[in-house]
């Protein structure tokens, strides 16, 4: 794709009908609940230990922080299969809990959490 043919057949319209069926397609699968199997606890899975700590620490680093993925978001069942997310797109598209407020920018920067759905807020000085 990175070639001038590859790009010439992006400019296809055809290409890209069958291309926007794939993607439809693709897109109801994330939607479904065979996709939240890979939310498991399994080695691969996104709450396996490696995954969680992985999130995590992305999570935790702007802040120097431990806190964990329930600090962080809203987990719809913490004691159910996947944690109670139906899917991959529940999953990715997980709302915060709105306890952990701002990432320290500077000395004097604050920016307010970004949350699915709902654009950052604006930057603040303090």
């Amino acid at each position: 794709m990175g070639t001038p043919s590859g790009y010439a057949a992006f400019l296809d319209p055809e290409v890209n009908v069958h291309l926007k069926k794939i993607l439809n397609e693709w897109g109801k699968f994330l939607m479904s609940p065979k996709s939240a199997e890979v939310l498991g606890d399994s080695k691969q899975g996104w709450f396996g230990e490696h995954g969680t700590s992985d999130m995590m620490s992305v999570a935790n680093a702007p802040y120097g922080t431990k806190h964990s993925f329930d600090d962080f978001f809203v987990v719809p069942d913490p004691k159910g299969k996947h944690r109670g997310y139906k899917s991959w797109d529940h999953f990715f598209t997980v709302r915060s809990t709105g306890q952990i407020d701002s990432i320290r920018l500077g000395t004097d920067m604050f920016a307010a959490r970004v949350q699915a759905g709902r654009p950052p807020s604006r930057l603040a000085r303090r």
